[in-house]
């Protein structure tokens, strides 16, 4: 399926589109009682999908994997440390440049440049343009890398647009090096299924999680239910790494019977 279709469909299914349409669907049908029922549920799902405790349930067994370290990775046996990017930040004018890695992608990187180090590996790092005409996250990455780090990766994929196809297509790159057992760094919430993904690819995967959700303090029974964008946004997280672990495993499922 085409990936712009993809992110089309899932921006009218997950929040905070999904609600409101469910919402805007039920206000023209106000005069019926099933509209009315549509407009309440869209608003109370609104409400509830932006609350810390809603979205620390749908977080909760996505992030499954404790933090590791560079002595237990290296002790693994692992061969190299895998960065998959996510999302690019833009105008980057402070930089000089016309974009850079979004936060997210940055976090992960930092984190994948530590354990590289620490545990002496080289480092690999995935992720296409995700869109017509974008620089692609790893040529971004690399760049990050050489100018802030001194570093340089192992390899750099830049034509994967989906997590599926960065393991796949990291897997064409780093398996004819001789690396099959490696650390996957990426988010918290995200490893489940890019472990899924990268061990489908032919690799043995060590987690590497980092960016954790929840615990940043002990929030009160009220202010776990007052609305947040934060939470909001990892309301949507969740609920798409849900849906695409989902997805994989159906997608196997179909080939299989074919």
């Amino acid at each position: 399926m085409d990936t712009a279709l993809v992110r089309a469909v899932e921006t009218l299914i997950l929040p905070p589109g999904g609600p409101l349409l469910l919402a805007f669907v039920g206000v023209l049908a106000w005069r019926l009682r099933v509209g009315r029922w549509f407009a309440l549920t869209g608003i109370v799902a609104l409400y509830l999908l932006s609350t810390p405790r809603v979205a620390a349930v749908l977080v909760d067994g996505l992030q499954r994997t404790p933090a590791t370290t560079a002595a237990a990775v290296r002790a693994a046996g692992a061969q190299a440390v895998v960065v998959t990017l996510a999302g690019r930040y833009r105008p980057a004018a402070e930089y000089g440049e016309a974009e850079t890695l979004s936060p997210l992608s940055v976090q992960r990187l930092r984190y994948g440049v530590w354990l590289s180090r620490r545990a002496d590996l080289p480092l690999a790092v995935t992720g296409g343009a995700l869109g017509s005409g974008e620089i692609p996250l790893a040529r971004l990455a690399t760049r990050v890398l050489e100018e802030e780090y001194g570093l340089r990766p192992l390899v750099a994929e830049d034509q994967s647009e989906t997590t599926w196809e960065n393991a796949h297509f990291t897997a064409k790159l780093l398996m004819p090096l001789g690396v099959r057992r490696i650390a996957l760094v990426t988010s918290a919430f995200h490893l489940d299924r890019a472990r899924y993904a990268f061990e489908r690819a032919g690799f043995e995967v060590i987690g590497a999680p980092t960016g954790a959700y929840g615990g940043e303090d002990e929030a009160s029974a009220l202010t776990d239910w007052l609305p947040s964008a934060n939470a909001l946004g990892m309301s949507y997280l969740a609920l798409h790494e849900h849906l695409g672990g989902l997805w994989y495993r159906y997608r196997e499922e179909l080939e299989r019977r074919r």
